[in-house]
């Protein structure tokens, strides 16, 4: 997937969509750990964006045994 320069390739929802296009889901599960923190500080925060982590998190395998992962 090529961005068009309008967004950083590490921009969560160009990551995603890469994702949904393509079925492969590695670059997501190998960043499982920070989207946990991302997921957990969102909703530390209050915002409603921390939903959308929810649901991507949720569809992922389990955090590795040993590897950090903040309470819910």
């Amino acid at each position: 997937m090529e961005t068009t320069g309008e967004e950083p390739p590490d921009f969560l929802p160009a990551v995603l969509e890469c994702a949904a296009r393509t079925g492969d889901i590695q670059l997501l599960t190998s960043h499982r750990d920070g989207l946990d923190r991302l997921r957990s500080r969102l909703t530390d925060f209050g915002t409603l964006y921390a939903t959308v982590l929810d649901a991507v998190c949720v569809t992922l395998p389990p955090a590795a045994p040993g590897r950090r992962t903040p309470p819910s």
